[in-house]
């Protein structure tokens, strides 16, 4: 017993071998993000879901006043999620992700075009998955809407933090950059395709394989 405490005294690192990690799993994990190039860390995640409920009052106050004016149903949801979504686009990219260094006129609108591309992307999963949690999961209006704001924020939060406002001036290395943007894109497209499952049919890629296996 006192050889073991000679060597733990003697070795610092004598306990931290032999005993429990002092790394949490999300700490991990957020370390991994940043390394990859990820803007991620508790402060713009919470930053991010408050400016993600502030787009919400606004969508829904803009399409209130919308149909109250007599605009029809498709162009009001359109004309609210446009105006939601560039609200959160100015408070994440002026608030949130404040640590992104300033840029130019050009370079704005190219920064905005990624992040309306990002949005897109996270509307249709959530749309998606609304859709499936309904329809197939039976599952209440409040559930499935929660499930799906979820899904789109969490989207939304990655895709601003790695493709919209990166980080700038750290050393990213490619060997860990590009393989975290390929596996990002390929969770995407098959969580896509198998939300849309019930409303797109197999293309015959599909079918062939799907006979084949």
């Amino acid at each position: 017993m006192g050889e073991v405490a000679v060597n733990a005294a003697a070795h610092p690192s004598f306990d931290r071998a032999h005993g429990a990690t002092k790394i949490g799993i999300i700490s991990l994990a957020q370390r991994l993000m940043v390394m990859a190039g990820g803007n991620v860390s508790t402060q713009t995640a919470a930053r991010f879901a408050a400016v993600g409920a502030l787009g919400l009052c606004v969508d829904y106050a803009v399409f209130e006043a919308l149909t109250a004016l007599g605009l029809r149903l498709p162009a009001a949801q359109v004309s609210s999620f446009l105006c939601a979504m560039l609200s959160n686009y100015a408070l994440n990219s002026r608030w949130t992700f404040s640590n992104y260094p300033a840029r130019s006129v050009e370079a704005e609108w190219r920064i905005c075009s990624r992040f309306v591309a990002i949005s897109l992307m996270a509307f249709f999963l959530s749309a998606g998955i609304l859709q499936l949690a309904s329809e197939v999961w039976n599952w209440s209006e409040v559930a499935a809407a929660s499930l799906g704001i979820a899904t789109g924020a969490l989207v939304n939060y990655l895709g601003s933090a790695f493709y919209v406002f990166p980080l700038v001036g750290q050393r990213v290395s490619p060997k860990v950059g590009w393989p975290v943007a390929a596996i990002g894109v390929s969770v995407y497209a098959v969580l896509l395709r198998l939300v849309y499952m019930r409303t797109l049919n197999l293309i015959p890629e599909e079918a062939y394989y799907w006979n084949y296996s």
